[in-house]
């Protein structure tokens, strides 16, 4: 017999808690985005050997 089984029918309110927890910590994983504003960006890609300005907008050289 699994642990989660047991908890759920002897405690309940422990594994309902447990529950929460967990889905809260697996909410999380994927929110670890950069928020850039258009001018960082925009810096980024001025200083990147990659990119370069053609007639007013970046293009990609490489």
């Amino acid at each position: 017999m699994k642990i989660g089984a047991i908890l759920r029918s002897q405690q309940a309110n422990i594994y309902n808690q447990l529950n929460r927890e967990t889905s809260k910590r697996k909410k999380q994983r994927g929110k670890k985005k950069e928020h850039l504003s258009q001018k960082d960006i925009e810096e980024l890609m001025q200083n990147g050997h990659v990119y370069k300005r053609v007639h007013g907008a970046f293009r990609q050289v490489k």
